[in-house]
């Protein structure tokens, strides 16, 4: 702008000088063009150009100050902003560290609750354990009534936990001697190492045989990927595998290994309805329909073997309790799914053929040790199927799992990690402990007991007695704990009321299978639980249903079917 101005004035200068020149040359006149006079307007050009610039520079530095004002106030904000920014980290932070605090917290104030519960517990059981000694007992004799009292007292600490299960479990044989039931520590303790533990113990390392190897999954993925995209198709499918698996492998291992599945099922597809909750119970009740079948299908078989033998001098083979057993399971396998899929149905767009393709992806070919964990399996079932001595299931569990050892199916190191070992002792002392009701005439006199509650001693009365008190007691304690306090009482009252023990055994001991109400009335049921998927509330609407068709099925069977194949005459 200055430059233009200067070139302006100094243009209309020249030009001016031009035509002064011009006149002075007509008139005769001289150049003056480089008088004082004709200097004074590039003075002022110079002064004006000066003042322009100064002025230009005055304007460029405010300018620059309020650049620089601005850059400082973005600055502070910058400044202020990430300051902000540190403390809401720091927010963040402490945040995290409070609810850290409070978990903290939370699990110290659980563990108080525990430690204080366990202590009442504790004292509960001695003083129940103390006043059962020396309350009067009517028709009991001084050992009958020390043997209850030991009874009771061992079954308080096994449920409330107290101390750990396999410590407790070796209270009985140490409280039987002590209070003179047995004459010698020997006598006390020997049927710690009954044949029925042998047989919990060599089932068990057989079932880990089938895990270890990978052979059970495997045969539990290939068999689910047939169910294409039917979500029905795949709901069946979740409760076949896993009752068929619970024939001969532990409800909680079926559990641990199908619940994942079902989990990544859910998660692949993004389930967040109802169907979700069927996947998961399909396992839970599918476990828990499959461990009644066969005597290898939970402990608490194997102790209702033991109580027959020990108690009524009675030898129930595999195949005959298999033969009985079995059939109530394959009529709950469509019941229980078509409960689960009316109850919480799947969605209208259900695809599974993602899922389907990384589960097959998972599929290997049948390697070496995989045949070798089959072929063990199978041989050992076959024997058991054959026997016909509790004696007999106990070797030929010892002997499969040996099989298994030799084989290279089972590491050692890998079973004494994941076998719970104490549950040996746990089921022999149950086992100790109801011999000891037998030996004193304690059971006996419990069960004449329990029968002057009935309102009459009909023996249908007695069945069906039994059964609702096994199937609500399971709801609350395990299926072994119930089997261990009602397979004494119940026995002597079959024999008390001329009813077939066999017959009174196995409608104690099966009921104890059907924990379908609470979440933790079996480990299947917890597991399916903790995937946070449904309430309790949620597993009444279907295991209701379930329990009640279940205990109908049981009557109908044992009044149509148990007959036709000798398991008892038909009458009393």
């Amino acid at each position: 702008m200055v430059a233009k101005k200067v070139s302006k004035k100094l243009k209309k200068i020249i030009n001016g000088n031009g035509k002064k020149k011009n006149e002075k040359k007509k008139n005769g006149q001289p150049d003056e063009s480089k008088t004082a006079e004709n200097e004074e307007p590039l003075e002022d050009i110079v002064r004006e150009t000066e003042e322009e610039r100064m002025k230009v520079e005055i304007k460029e530095a405010k300018t620059r100050d309020s650049i620089s004002k601005h850059l400082q106030k973005v600055t502070k904000e910058l400044d202020a902003i990430g300051k902000k920014e540190v403390d809401v980290t720091g927010i963040e932070r402490m945040r995290v560290e409070i609810s850290k605090l409070k978990e903290e917290i939370t699990d110290v104030e659980k563990f108080r609750e525990d430690i204080t519960k366990k202590r009442y517990f504790g004292l509960f059981s001695i003083i129940i354990f103390l006043l059962l000694l020396i309350i009067p007992m009517p028709g009991l004799s001084m050992l009958g009534q020390r043997a209850i009292a030991i009874f009771v007292f061992i079954i308080i600490l096994w449920v409330s936990e107290v101390v750990p299960l396999p410590v407790t479990a070796f209270l009985p044989g140490i409280l039987l001697y002590f209070f003179g039931i047995y004459s010698t520590p020997t006598e006390s303790f020997k049927t710690y190492a009954h044949p029925a533990v042998f047989f919990i113990i060599g089932s068990l390392l057989l079932a880990q045989g089938l895990t270890q190897s990978g052979i059970a999954k495997r045969l539990a993925i290939k068999i689910l990927t047939y169910s294409r995209n039917n979500a029905n198709l795949l709901l069946l499918l979740f409760v076949t595998v896993s009752a068929f698996l619970a024939m001969f492998i532990s409800d909680h291992t079926v559990a641990a290994m199908l619940i994942p599945v079902a989990i990544l099922i859910v998660s692949m597809m993004e389930l967040k309805g109802p169907f979700r909750i069927a996947l998961v119970l399909a396992v839970a009740f599918g476990a828990s329909i499959g461990g009644l079948a066969t005597p290898s299908g939970g402990a608490r078989n194997a102790v209702t073997l033991g109580f027959l033998q020990e108690l009524a001098g009675v030898e129930l083979s595999y195949f005959t309790w298999m033969k009985a057993a079995a059939p109530l399971t394959l009529i709950m396998i469509p019941i229980i799914w078509i409960i689960l899929r009316i109850t919480f149905p799947p969605p209208k767009d259900f695809t599974i053929e993602k899922v389907l393709t990384e589960l097959k992806k998972t599929v290997k070919p049948m390697s070496a040790r995989q045949w070798k964990a089959l072929g063990v399996f199978a041989f050992t079932i076959l024997l058991f199927i054959t026997s016909s001595s509790l004696i007999d299931l106990g070797t030929i569990a010892i002997f499969g799992s040996i099989l298994m050892f030799l084989a290279g199916v089972i590491d050692w190191e890998e079973a004494e990690r994941s076998i719970p070992w104490g549950i040996m002792f746990i089921y022999g002392a149950a086992i100790t402990m109801g011999i000891s009701l037998k030996d004193t005439g304690a059971a006996e006199w419990l069960a004449r007991g329990a029968l002057h509650i009935l309102p009459s001693e009909s023996p249908l009365l007695i069945m069906l007695s039994i059964i609702i008190v096994a199937a609500i007691a399971t709801e609350f304690l395990s299926g072994g704990a119930s089997a261990a306090i009602l397979i004494p009482i119940s026995l002597n009252i079959a024999l008390i009321s001329n009813i077939d023990p066999v017959l009174i055994a196995l409608v104690t001991a099966i009921p104890t299978a059907f924990a379908f109400l609470t979440v933790y009335g079996t480990p299947p049921n917890t597991m399916a639980y903790s995937t946070g998927y449904f309430k309790q509330k949620d597993l009444l609407k279907a295991g209701l249903m379930v329990e009640i068709l279940i205990l109908l099925a049981l009557y109908t069977l044992v009044k149509t079917y148990w007959i036709t194949i000798g398991i008892w005459t038909g009458t009393f």
